[in-house]
């Protein structure tokens, strides 16, 4: 898939520190960015050696982040955001429309997702929709390859998600009729 321009807008090591400090694990974002958690690791050090102050209480688990490192990502998560909002005002005003990576529920691919290409794809220059279950589509969210999830998961551990409920799936429960 390709990288999200937000991932050009800022250096490899904030990017990589950004992941780390959502997903609190060097593990889960070595695997995410398809590197081995001592490159993780390096890198992290490496950013720290050249901010001059340390990012991560490296005893605890999950990984724990420094006074610094939260008014860092703070920082940094809203500079993103400023740089995200001036560049889509940019390409808006050269006509350049947004690429959108959603992922949707198996169960409602086939009608609800037809329905959000046919809408949306008049706004965007390209869009891509995958099909999984809940548990894949989470992840992928997780780890930035989709811009945008329709699935029956309502909640998340990772601060930087935001959900909003747009339907609810009854459970039915279907039983012969000898019990």
């Amino acid at each position: 898939m390709k990288p999200h321009i937000s991932n050009s807008l800022l250096s490899a090591p904030a990017v990589m520190f950004m992941m780390c400090c959502d997903m609190r694990n060097f593990s889960a974002v070595a695997h995410a960015l398809g590197i081995t958690q001592s490159a993780v690791s390096k890198t992290m050090q490496k950013f720290e050696k050249e901010l001059g102050f340390e990012l991560f209480i490296r005893s605890s688990r999950p990984l724990a982040l420094t006074p610094e490192a939260r008014l860092l990502h703070k920082n940094l998560h809203g500079l993103k955001g400023e740089m995200l909002r001036s560049l889509s005002s940019l390409q808006s005003k050269n006509y350049i429309k947004p690429i959108l990576r959603v992922g949707i529920l198996e169960s409602l691919h086939l009608h609800l997702g037809f329905e959000i290409i046919k809408h949306a794809l008049p706004n965007l220059s390209q869009i891509t929709m995958i099909s999984a279950s809940a548990n894949v589509l989470m992840q992928r969210l997780v780890e930035r390859k989709l811009d945008l999830i329709i699935t029956n998961v309502v909640s998340s551990e990772t601060p930087h998600i935001f959900t909003k409920r747009i339907f609810t799936e009854p459970s039915i429960l279907m039983l012969p009729k000898k019990i």
